[in-house]
């Protein structure tokens, strides 16, 4: 049943009920899908086919939405793209594969079409450890270098990143107390880390960045359903 008495309430009220209607912070979960021999790269956003009928629906829902949410990452994957609300929303990589893709497309678009950076503030990256990877990262320190270098990556591509969770895969235990504390020191001791940032980045890359690394047993997993 229609509510038809909604356009005669008043304009204040029918503005509230819009923005209530919109979604709270989600999860937008990049991941690589093989299709016909070729690696593709997907996007899974909740609540998406919700916000694209409130752009439809009236010049009302349609102002809400578009105050609140941007469409992003325009020909980064094969789908169409994606509202996004940078202040709320999160992006997932499922893998470090799926961020590199992402950062290959986002820059071949940016260098064709002269757009910049995105802006998000809260990324995930999902890194599962591979038996042959543990033996070449067997120590803290070198495991430490190489989340450093991925996070190099991140906060070159994304403008105004505040918080970055790195969710390292394994059914391998390790000790991930020691491998922040490494982290921590590479950060602060890495000289070269300009050399990967460029300019407008000093040395000590998480002075503004949140970073927690957690580990879980079976990443891709648990991300692919």
């Amino acid at each position: 049943m229609s509510f038809t008495c909604f356009p005669r309430l008043p304009a204040e009220l029918r503005l509230k009920i819009w923005k209530h209607s919109l979604p709270g912070p989600r999860i937008i979960t990049m991941y690589m899908e093989l299709r016909a021999g070729h690696d593709l790269l997907k996007a899974r956003a909740p609540e998406e086919s919700e916000l694209n009928a409130l752009y439809y629906a009236c010049k009302d829902s349609h102002n809400v939405l578009k105050a609140a949410f941007k469409r992003q990452f325009h020909g980064v994957f094969m789908q169409c793209p994606i509202w996004f609300n940078e202040e709320i929303d999160t992006i997932l990589f499922a893998s470090e594969k799926a961020m590199s893709h992402f950062f290959v497309e986002s820059s071949q678009r940016r260098s064709t079409n002269r757009t910049g950076p995105y802006s998000v503030k809260y990324l995930i990256l999902g890194y599962p450890l591979e038996t042959l990877l543990l033996v070449r990262l067997g120590s803290a320190d070198e495991l430490a270098k190489e989340i450093m270098f991925l996070v190099f990556q991140a906060v070159t591509r994304f403008i105004n990143l505040r918080q970055l969770t790195f969710v390292l895969g394994s059914a391998y235990e390790f000790d991930t107390q020691a491998v922040n504390m490494e982290f921590r020191s590479v950060n602060h001791m890495d000289k070269e880390a300009p050399m990967y940032l460029g300019a407008g980045y000093g040395e000590n890359v998480l002075d503004d960045l949140k970073f927690e690394l957690v580990r879980l047993t079976d990443v891709q997993e648990s991300w692919s359903n």
